[in-house]
């Protein structure tokens, strides 16, 4: 049997797994949420960014809607919005329009499962990369001296690659997708780098 998430017209917000303060939040959605036949400024995602401005003035949103989407469109095109725009925070607004077209439910749901997953699986391989390349753990008398993400150093947009997440089919349920990629980006640069040069790497930030 095969596990997959059931998600109807909701409201999805999710985090990449990332350690540092978020600034970007992207909206992908339908017509609720590109405010069709309203004024824009009388649209959800428009009052929201009244909000944000006000209360968290560092915070953009990146409103990707388009009206009469469905899921499987939004699933074609969210990994370019998401490479392209780096969000911090991904909103999914899905579903309605699959529910009037009478498509199918199996359909819908394994459509926005697999964008959640592509984005957490995105924000954790950068996190990874970012901790091989810039972070470490220093220890002082035996104990650790980091006690917060406050000094966490992430990857710049400038230095972010292309990113190609593909995921196998799996009889068992999904969950923690934001933990796998973290934890296996530093071994394969290290990997990568022994193979390359034949210098092992048993310290973070990698240093050549």
């Amino acid at each position: 049997m095969k596990f997959r998430f059931l998600y109807l017209t909701v409201l999805l917000l999710f985090v990449p797994a990332r350690g540092a303060v978020a600034e970007t939040l992207l909206i992908i959605g339908d017509s609720l949420s590109a405010a069709y036949g309203i004024p824009v400024e009388a649209g959800w995602v428009a009052l929201l960014q009244q909000q944000l401005a006000a209360k968290h003035p560092a915070w953009e949103i990146v409103n990707a809607s388009i009206s009469g989407d469905t899921t499987a469109n939004a699933r074609a095109r969210m990994p370019q919005a998401v490479s392209e725009h780096q969000p911090d925070i991904v909103v999914l607004e899905l579903g309605g329009n699959d529910g009037l077209r009478g498509l199918s439910l199996d359909a819908m749901r394994d459509n926005l499962a697999a964008m959640i997953e592509l984005a957490q699986a995105q924000g954790a391989a950068l996190w990874g990369l970012s901790l091989a390349l810039h972070e470490g753990t220093a220890f002082v008398d035996g104990q650790v001296k980091d006690r917060n993400l406050n000094t966490y150093m992430p990857l710049r947009m400038s230095d972010v690659p292309e990113l190609d997440i593909n995921f196998i089919e799996s009889t068992e349920f999904p969950m923690g997708l934001g933990e796998p990629p973290l934890i296996a980006v530093p071994p394969a640069i290290g990997n990568a780098v022994f193979a390359a040069s034949g210098v092992r790497v048993r310290d973070l930030p990698i240093r050549i």
